[in-house]
């Protein structure tokens, strides 16, 4: 009778569930707040579930299982050495529990839920989720609809599914799909109007919101789906498609705009210009901002940053910080508050953790789909750093899923080479194996 019932239990309390449940809910709660009149508090939806993660890795590690099994060990060293360091910082510059707890949730959440999706997911998962994805983005591109033509929003009002506004996140989200379903036509030829509808639809919602950053990002897309997937004759005619909807887009987002013109859009000195001087921090060189502002010239600070909690801008957070330099905009860019919060130290071994969870998978004997996606995602999140604060607010557990695409692909190889190892490496699995990767 009690083995019956923890096997009830455990059926339902599957660990996956929670981050099935924080994948769908980031994405529509910005839905239900702006559009359904739900109270901003459902935020905490997500800190519930993730707090339930956090429980769900102690058992996990409790049974035996070692998180090095599932994440690459240079990836899991450097976020050891980024917590120790941002445990110095802390100790470094504390002043208050309440400071330090809500700046721990507001990085090491993200971070929990990364190492979460690298030991309970698996590739079945990837593709169950992948799908959601896609009918989220049908929803997406009808709800952005909604708010162009009857709403009259448009420009950085415009969010679709994700709300008002929320752009940053509409980026990722959108960039995510666009890439795995790109690169699962280039390698497999299939889901074909998958990849058709996806592809035009985020353009043409990127452009009603004007979101420039998004054209970048599915440039890079482009370019290096194409370079690092097999060459065949229709790669070239895929490749003008591309092109052809992308100019389109373009349009579009220039027809929405009344600030630039197409020719303005291509103009990269005005570019480069509006990313220097358009906030009080810039986007594209922060450092030299950050080091007259706020670090002048202390070592401490250039290695530590102010310590983690004390830069916060929740409203349920000490907002001194936040008040007294809240005019240079820290707080819309993932670099500026993670340079300020953990300091150069910190920063530096954020971007190696984004970097070389994206790399790891590239310089493997054999590239599959999920070692390509993670590579140019972890460029992408690395641009974004500098156009958005997608890392850092509540629904940036779309970057750090993404990320964890290659170590959750990793699984195989790993199970693979355990098999062989004992001799039972078995036609089922292989087989699996193959499936999976389909």
């Amino acid at each position: 009778m009690n083995k019956s019932i923890k096997q009830i239990r455990e059926a339902i309390i599957k660990p996956k569930l929670f981050v099935y449940f924080i994948l769908v809910f980031c994405i529509i709660s910005g839905f239900l707040k702006d559009e359904l009149g739900f109270p901003s508090s459902i935020f905490y939806c997500l800190d519930i579930s993730s707090l339930c993660l956090f429980f769900c890795l102690i058992c996990y590690i409790g049974k035996g299982k070692k998180i090095s099994w599932v994440i690459p060990k240079p990836v899991l060293f450097i976020l050891i050495l980024f917590s120790l360091s941002v445990i110095f910082g802390v100790i470094l510059n504390y002043q208050s529990l309440v400071s330090t707890l809500y700046g721990i949730r507001t990085i090491f959440r993200f971070l929990l839920f990364f190492i979460s999706c690298c030991c309970f997911l698996d590739i079945r998962d990837l593709k169950t989720i992948m799908n959601i994805f896609f009918i989220l983005q049908i929803l997406n591109f009808f709800i952005a609809m909604y708010q162009y033509f009857v709403l009259h929003f448009h420009e950085d009002s415009l969010g679709g599914i994700f709300g008002y506004g929320n752009g940053p996140v509409l980026n990722i989200f959108q960039g995510g799909i666009v890439l795995y379903f790109l690169l699962l036509f280039l390698t497999s030829k299939k889901h074909l109007l998958k990849f058709f509808f996806v592809c035009v639809s985020s353009l043409f919602v990127a452009g009603l919101a004007e979101e420039k950053a998004f054209f970048f990002y599915f440039f890079i897309i482009v370019i290096f789906s194409f370079c690092l997937t097999k060459f065949y004759l229709s790669k070239f005619l895929m490749l003008c498609f591309m092109g052809l909807i992308l100019f389109v887009g373009l349009n579009v987002l220039s027809a929405v705009n009344s600030g630039d013109t197409l020719s303005d859009l291509f103009n990269v000195e005005k570019q480069i210009s509006y990313a220097n001087n358009s906030y009080g921090i810039s986007r594209i060189n922060p450092f030299s901002d950050i080091n007259y502002l706020f670090f002048k010239d202390d070592p401490g600070l250039y290695l530590f940053g102010f310590g983690l909690g004390n830069c916060e801008f929740s409203a349920s957070s000490n907002l001194e910080f936040y008040h007294a330099y809240s005019y240079t905009n820290y707080n819309f860019f993932s670099h500026a508050y993670l340079l300020l919060s953990t300091g150069y130290l910190g920063y530096i071994l954020f971007s190696l953790f984004i970097l070389v969870s994206g790399l790891y998978g590239l310089f493997r004997k054999e590239k599959n789909i999920y070692s390509i996606f993670s590579f140019t995602f972890s460029i992408i999140l690395i641009i974004s750093m500098s156009f958005a604060p997608s890392l850092i607010i509540n629904q940036g557990y779309l970057c750090y899923f993404f990320l964890s695409v290659f170590c959750i692909s990793y699984k195989i190889e790993l199970k693979k080479r355990s098999s062989k190892n004992n001799g039972n490496y078995t036609k089922s699995f292989a087989m699996y194996s193959i499936s999976a990767q389909a």
